[in-house]
């Protein structure tokens, strides 16, 4: 399945990206809150079915290359930015970007469910992450996630 996003949905994404609620990206976009749920529940239908689709949705625009430093320049990949973590936590940031919930993560990385728990919630700690779908950004960012990624 080749996602393709609308602008309007997009721009969406971009405010989860942010670490933003539906609320206040409603609020920057100049539409109800409840709109916003739809825009991005209608992008998620294009994905693969997953247990947070949110972050999912995030990592996919990285992948498909929408948050460029022109439209986006707080979202955009910069060679600046590098982060170092450890392996484990990387690798629950892979789990989380492709949308697995707790236990198909713990399952995926052969730890158990509290474990995994744990180590995306240190990643999302190290990053500063306000929200799953943030932390996704900010391991783009930071280049701990890249196109070479598992999914």
């Amino acid at each position: 399945m080749n996602p393709v996003f609308s602008p309007a949905q997009v721009r969406v994404i971009a405010g989860l990206a942010r670490g933003l609620n539906s609320r206040r990206i409603g609020l920057i976009l100049e539409v109800s809150s409840r709109c916003v749920r739809q825009y991005a529940a209608r992008a998620a239908r294009r994905l693969p079915a997953t247990a947070h689709p949110y972050p999912a949705l995030v990592h996919q625009a990285y992948l498909l290359g929408h948050f460029d430093e022109q439209e986006f320049p707080d979202l955009a990949v910069t060679a600046s930015r590098s982060l170092q973590m450890p392996r484990e936590l990387v690798r629950a940031l892979e789990c989380l970007a492709a949308g697995m919930s707790h236990d198909q993560a713990a399952h995926h990385l052969g730890i158990g469910q509290a474990e995994s728990v744990d180590y995306r919630l240190r990643a999302m700690r190290l990053l500063g992450a306000a929200s799953p779908a943030h932390a996704v950004a900010l391991a783009w960012q930071h280049r701990l996630l890249t196109p070479h990624s598992p999914r």
